[in-house]
């Protein structure tokens, strides 16, 4: 479809090409009226570090590890080279289809990245089993902590 002569073209957001955009934003550190500026929070994420990332690792780790069991996970915990713990998950088709498997894995993430300090150093590898994808994050929670750390210091989020 030609544009009129002499008009410019839309883009799909309504804003010609080429024009000014409006930032009236103003800094965080301005936007305070008290002038304070929140410290920035300490990282918790899961990062490379803290992960099982190749297949002779998962092999090492369940070769040398303890296998312990829940209703609806299995967990193998294995000395680690590592300074802190390190987790792999395994969510096979069995689980259900990619979007419950990818569900069940990112709510065992969550649940590693946010006590991860209070876990033993090594390697924690979980294997979930059919049903698991039916979980909550509670649930979930409450299940690692039975394995994990037998005196259940992993509580509700806070």
């Amino acid at each position: 479809m030609a544009e009129p002569p002499g008009q410019r073209p839309q883009t799909p957001l309504g804003v010609s090409p080429g024009a000014p955009l409006n930032h009236t934003l103003e800094p965080p550190s301005q936007a305070c009226s008290s002038g304070d500026v929140a410290a920035p929070r300490p990282p918790a994420r899961f990062t490379r570090e803290e992960r099982v990332r190749r297949r002779r690792e998962y092999l090492r780790a369940q070769a040398r590890g303890k296998r312990l069991y829940t209703p609806h996970f299995g967990v193998c915990l294995a000395p680690g080279e590592g300074k802190g713990p390190r987790l792999g998950l395994v969510a096979g088709r069995k689980l259900g289809k990619a979007c419950q498997r990818n569900r069940i894995k990112r709510l065992l993430r969550e649940v590693f990245r946010l006590h991860k300090k209070k876990l033993p150093p090594g390697d924690i590898i979980i294997m979930a089993k059919k049903g698991a994808s039916d979980l909550t994050y509670a649930q979930v929670q409450a299940e690692l902590a039975q394995v994990l750390l037998p005196e259940a210091h992993i509580h509700k989020h806070d």
